[in-house]
């Protein structure tokens, strides 16, 4: 490149990693027109669910034309629908309190923008999604993993110890997703009252990703984050309540004490007026959308509940393999006692079994052999994949 350079965040990305070589061999095995069964498939609009298509298109024909009337923190009529959404699980939101972003990594962006200067930190969990870490690099802002306990298979628990062991001077704010991605656990009340006391004490943000909060297991029992004396910034979106990830359109909801949500939303408000990223044509038919979610959900849920009890019955046969059933979200970690290393076992699976499956490394697990499984793979594809798996590794 010369005298030519890059911007130095940059340079922490490791291109040549265990994680790059499975995606590259995946992409090759992919053009040269091999049949592999993807059992990473987390884009509901490619798994083979039914869309109400002629009333989407019908939605967004009446939306398409709209006059342009910058609103910076999202169309009145939008937020009011989503604070909608929130009554009906319970929850009653302010529409005021809410800024609309074209996703949750464009949220992201914007809360790390809100609360650090480059060079502080924000805690996160591990395991965890992995967009945070490039979602953070792009924002120079660095990411301290905590570890949650794990009492007995793979349940962590978040306690005021698993806190302090990771906290270190410079964070910002604490994330945490819930339902998790990967694990599926669902906060507890005593793992909200940690981290709310945690933040509190510590005069920071508690950032909670709850993208997947429509897909809790029967008798699970969701709670909210919320706190009169913590600032909670919720990020939330249609990819998921929707199922359509084309739609762009996520948002944060800014709580905590009331002079903080005032300040808090008026410079997120500066942060988004610079952008003005979200569709006004999406904005206008949000209401509408939103009006189609349980249909849409109610299919996502069927063949996560099919995928599941076909899991729950090849696993009673395998001794090689382990699970925790998700209380919610829609993947599945598999455990391998015998097996050293997960992308290994991701490669070799890919190009001798024909079984493609994400190493539960690229989550952030530190230790041991892990596979993560998208439960809305169609099931023949799911049913098949795993019995593949528990073969190989017999």
């Amino acid at each position: 490149m010369g005298k030519h350079r890059f911007s130095k965040r940059f340079d922490a990305l490791d291109l040549a990693s265990g994680e790059a070589a499975l995606a590259l061999s995946w992409r090759v095995l992919r053009e040269q027109g091999a049949a592999v069964l993807d059992l990473t498939q987390s884009n509901p609009t490619l798994a083979g669910f039914q869309y109400p298509e002629e009333r989407i298109r019908a939605i967004f024909s009446r939306t398409a034309a709209l006059p342009y009337h910058p609103e910076p923190r999202g169309m009145p009529e939008a937020r009011q629908a989503i604070a909608a959404c929130y009554a009906a699980r319970g929850w009653n939101i302010r529409a005021e309190d809410l800024i609309l972003a074209s996703g949750s990594s464009e949220a992201y962006a914007y809360l790390l923008k809100l609360l650090c200067d480059p060079g502080d930190a924000v805690m996160i969990p591990a395991p965890g999604y992995p967009l945070l870490d490039f979602a953070a690099m792009l924002e120079n802002v660095r990411l301290v993993p905590y570890l949650p306990e794990t009492a007995g298979g793979d349940r962590p628990q978040i306690t005021p110890a698993s806190l302090e062991r990771s906290a270190e001077d410079g964070v910002r704010a604490i994330g945490v997703i819930q339902p998790n991605n990967p694990t599926g656990a669902v906060l507890l009340p005593e793992e909200i009252a940690a981290l709310t006391s945690f933040a509190e004490a510590r005069g920071i943000s508690i950032i909670v990703d709850e993208v997947f909060c429509d897909y809790c297991r029967p008798g699970v029992r969701f709670t909210p984050v919320q706190s009169a004396r913590a600032p909670v910034f919720t990020i939330n979106g249609v990819s998921k309540i929707l199922g359509m990830p084309q739609v762009k359109c996520s948002w944060v909801h800014v709580d905590g004490p009331p002079d903080f949500v005032q300040a808090a939303g008026e410079r997120l408000e500066l942060i988004a007026d610079t952008y003005l990223s979200v569709n006004t044509s999406v904005q206008a038919a949000l209401p509408e959308l939103l009006a189609l979610r349980h249909g849409i959900q109610g299919q996502i849920r069927a063949r996560i509940a099919r995928n599941e009890r076909a899991a729950a019955e090849l696993m009673a046969e395998c001794g090689a393999a382990e699970y925790a059933p998700p209380e919610g979200g829609w993947y599945l970690v598999l455990r391998f006692p015998k097996e050293p290393d997960d992308e290994a076992l991701a490669l070799a699976l890919l190009k001798e079994a024909g079984v493609y499956t994400h190493p539960g490394r690229m989550f952030g697990y530190r230790d041991g052999c892990r596979l993560v499984l998208s439960l809305i793979t169609p099931e023949t594809d799911f049913t098949e994949g795993l019995r593949r798996i528990l073969a190989f590794v017999a």
